[in-house]
């Protein structure tokens, strides 16, 4: 990851996430979903501010992070309390990293007995917190302060209809979420894997964890009820060494399909109250009894339990992330806490591509050269940072490289501007779901110029050997990798070793989006196409009209599955309801019916040309 230096550009004003973690590993997660880092140096603090920073992108937000220095509320409070001194644009805070889980939450009307299992893993995302450790003690019993100025409070409205709306329907959270999880645990050799379901073990809450060996001399063979004394070395050892094997709890998620060895359970994400306290909870008894206190007295289904969320909580919008690690009783060990921390952080950021920013600028830097007003302008774009750009002018900017497209005449190679190179990583959509769905409009007028640079006016084909022209030996890619992707476009059927046949436009682009993301983003595509991929690599340069019934005066290109769209000339700007499924998860019959019918009309339109892929 490649720290920038970007003070001329940015203020800590610019910054609107602060994210807030506790442990090493939840922040070392959490540093796995950044897109970049900024030099945090350039922004500097206030005097008198003790947290060290760490900052960049994630998405389309500038994020702050902050790794608290012990647990507990004492240590979020002070923390978060500075962050929001120093950086006073933050408009959500998150806490994110690994919790203690309720097992078994009370579930809804509809709801299935699996979905309110809870299993090592899944996702905590906390719309209420409970301070159970603000209160006071009777004789006979603890009671909590519950007084409306006694308690923490709500999370501001929009955070908690966006909550709302998640809760309502979470499929495109957790589906973001499991893609992030995938990209996470490909690195650090297994680090983040799913550690095995014989090891997600739920023992009765009466069972405590001690030494259960036959011929043991420590103090555990004493222990008969719950008020007797175990010995410190088990508090330490794992369920492994002390031999706890009786009273599991069954569960249906954890049952393994006896066909495969390696079932995995997906983690799920589970909306509701947390308990926060100064207190590690190692109890299973202790456990149920405050969640059915809470239950009856004050109609509060706590779902989980963890120590900093109420010193950040109140008078801030804040949203709590964690992965559940442990089930809050006497077996509660570490193992877990990759695995819940690479779960939390995916979720943290499938929640912020959804997060909707009400400063419409932020996390938006300028392209290169483009002003503040151009920046704003192209907010108007859908989602995928598609420009609307007519088909008779498109603009790119590089220091004073301009480059305006007025007609479809080839400019000489007298004024050639090497045009590939004005590609940055800032030309894809940011962190986008799959290899092929990072493109833009903006980087497809880019693709298409280069292609204007170098084809044949006779038959607008490219040959190789004009499109080396187009690449700087000294800074790359080399000429070896250039061949290398144009003879992966080429199925197999049609390659000719020691040939290089020339390719048509749509193709064209499809070897200048690889090589951008190779050159830019240093990854690799597939190791190779199947006919499916090679004949939507041939349509790379193809735009249909949208086939939906408002007139939205849109054309559309599928070559990425989410789509990139573009004004017709001469049309007016108005809503999609393409756009509105595609890229704002509008379901309703129209809006799929208007993607499905926009898309056969684009894949059709090739269908009777698929044998002349290559020529």
């Amino acid at each position: 990851m490649t720290t920038y230096n970007i003070t001329q550009k940015q203020t800590r004003e610019d910054v609107h996430i602060g994210i807030v973690c506790t442990l090493d590993v939840e922040k070392q997660a959490i540093d796995k979903i950044f897109d970049e880092t900024y030099n945090a140096a350039d922004f500097g603090k206030l005097i008198g501010d003790a947290n060290y920073y760490k900052l960049g992108r994630i998405g389309r937000h500038n994020v702050v992070l902050v790794k608290l220095s012990g647990k507990g509320t004492q240590y979020s409070a002070r923390s978060v309390t500075d962050l929001s001194h120093t950086y006073r644009g933050i408009k959500l805070y998150l806490l994110v990293g690994v919790c203690a889980g309720v097992p078994f939450r009370e579930r809804g009307q509809d709801e299935k007995l699996e979905t309110a299992e809870t299993i090592f893993g899944d996702v905590i995302i906390g719309d209420s917190i409970v301070q159970t450790d603000n209160g006071k003690q009777l004789p006979n019993e603890y009671k909590r302060r519950t007084g409306r100025r006694e308690v923490l409070g709500n999370p501001p409205l929009d955070i908690r209809n966006m909550l709302s709306h998640l809760r309502s329907e979470a499929e495109p959270l957790h589906e973001t979420m499991m893609h992030n999880l995938r990209f996470i645990q490909k690195q650090d050799q297994g680090k983040w894997e799913y550690k095995d379901v014989s090891q997600d073990r739920l023992f009765e809450a009466s069972v405590r964890h001690k030494h259960y060996a036959q011929h043991i001399t420590c103090e555990c063979v004493y222990c008969k009820t719950q008020d007797d004394p175990v010995c410190p070395a088990s508090l330490q050892d794992p369920c492994s060494i002390t031999g706890c094997a009786e009273h599991l709890i069954q569960r249906t998620r954890l049952n393994a399909d006896v066909d495969n060895p390696s079932f995995v359970p997906e983690p799920l994400i589970h909306f509701g109250t947390v308990a926060s306290a100064n207190t590690v909870m190692k109890s299973g008894e202790h456990r149920d009894y405050i969640v059915g206190r809470e239950r009856n007295r004050c109609d509060e289904n706590i779902i989980a339990f963890e120590m900093e969320g109420a010193g950040m909580w109140d008078d801030r919008p804040c949203v709590i992330i964690k992965g559940v690690s442990d089930y809050a009783n006497s077996h509660k060990n570490d193992i877990w806490h990759a695995y819940a921390a690479a779960t939390a952080a995916s979720c943290t950021r499938a929640f912020l591509e959804m997060w909707i920013p009400s400063d419409p600028l932020q996390g938006q830097r300028p392209q290169w050269g483009q002003s503040v007003g151009q920046c704003r302008q192209h907010q108007e774009s859908n989602r995928v940072s598609n420009q609307e750009v007519s088909n008779q002018e498109v603009t790119v900017t590089l220091s004073q490289v301009t480059l305006v497209e007025q007609n479809t005449s080839k400019a000489t190679s007298d004024v050639h501007p090497r045009l590939f190179y004005i590609l940055t990583k800032h030309h894809f959509r940011p962190r986008a779901n799959g290899y092929w769905n990072r493109l833009t409009l903006e980087s497809w007028n880019v693709y298409r110029s280069v292609y204007r640079m170098c084809y044949d006016e006779k038959d607008r084909k490219v040959r190789f050997q004009e499109f080396l022209k187009e690449f700087d030996k000294s800074t790359g890619p080399s000429q070896a990798i250039i061949r290398e992707y144009w003879n992966r476009v080429i199925p197999k059927a049609h390659r000719k070793e020691g040939t290089t046949p020339p390719l048509s436009q749509g193709l064209v682009l499809a070897v200048l989006y690889m090589l951008h993301i190779l050159h830019t983003l240093h990854e690799s595509p597939p190791s190779e196409f199947d006919d499916r991929r090679h004949a939507f690599l041939s349509r790379f340069a193809y735009w249909t009209s949208c086939c939906c019934n408002l007139n939205c005066g849109r054309s559309w290109n599928f070559v990425s599955y989410t789509g990139i769209w573009r004004r017709m000339p001469g049309t007016n700007g108005g809503p999609c309801h393409g756009d509105m499924h595609l890229n704002h998860n509008f379901r309703d019959t129209d809006h799929i019916a208007a993607y499905k019918s926009t898309f056969h009309s684009w894949w059709n339109a090739y269908v009777s040309q698929r044998k002349a892929v290559v020529s």
